[in-house]
Parts: structure tokens; C-alpha cells; sequence
């Protein structure tokens, strides 16, 4: 990612895991925004809350 501006992460499956790893490495590269799309959750398929983030529990990772 280094030189990068913008991340754009278009992810499916264990999304979770696939945030943690990419917010991981913009903070590694110092790449400050990012795009992320997701249909996850659209037709009410995602148990617990309504209109959480997937990006809840990385928003909480240690900044660098």
C-alpha cells in the first residue's frame, strides 16, 4: 500500500477479518482513506444489531 492515496476494499465472506487486515496495513503505510463496499446485511441475513459496522471493531485498533 505504501505510495497509495485511497484504499477501495469491495469484500464478501469473513469481512471482518479482511477489515482488521487492511486498516492493519493502510496504518503501516500511512494510507489515511479508505473506500469500503459492502452489501452485507441488505436483506436482513446478519443476526445482532441493525446497521452496525463491519468497521466497529477495527476503528478501535491503536493508531500508529
Amino acid at each position: 500500500m505504501n505510495g497509495q492515496d485511497v484504499v477501495y476494499a469491495n469484500l464478501s465472506g469473513t469481512m471482518k477479518e479482511q477489515a482488521e487486515r487492511i486498516v492493519l496495513a493502510m496504518h503501516a503505510a500511512n494510507v489515511k482513506r479508505l473506500i469500503f463496499i459492502s452489501s452485507m446485511g441488505i436483506y436482513g441475513e446478519v443476526p445482532g444489531e441493525r446497521y452496525t459496522s463491519v468497521l466497529d471493531s477495527v476503528s478501535r485498533l491503536p493508531r500508529r
